[in-house]
């Protein structure tokens, strides 16, 4: 009879791929729905993680999307007015629903709470 775990993947065993392979090349992603291309658009919306993410996609040569970037401004003014921090300025969303809140206001029509 055939032990259960026989036909196992090394992801699928603490030991296989955790505790036996170096830190810096422990890898959590097992399986993937689809991939990112570094030439799709990638914006960020959130907080301050949001802005760390930016930065890094930015360096390591993504496509970072920024519609609203204040080229015509003095760079001093382009970084005292925030532009670049996320993809547009829309400052700090803190949940999904207010995610989904802007998104609505933008793309269906939804009008603006704060008018």
């Amino acid at each position: 009879m055939s032990n259960p775990y026989a036909n196992l993947k090394d992801y699928q065993f603490w030991r296989r791929s955790i505790s036996r392979v170096p830190a810096h090349q422990v890898d959590p992603v097992t399986n993937t729905r689809f991939k990112i291309a570094k030439t799709s658009k990638v914006v960020t919306a959130g907080s301050c993680f949001a802005q760390h993410i930016s930065r890094k996609i930015s360096d390591i040569g993504f496509n970072y999307y920024v519609p609203e970037d204040g080229a015509d401004l003095p760079e001093d003014t382009r970084r005292k007015r925030q532009f670049g921090v996320f993809s547009a300025r829309y400052g700090n969303i803190y949940t999904a629903a207010q995610l989904n809140q802007l998104f609505d206001e933008v793309y269906a029509g939804r009008n603006s709470a704060e008018k």
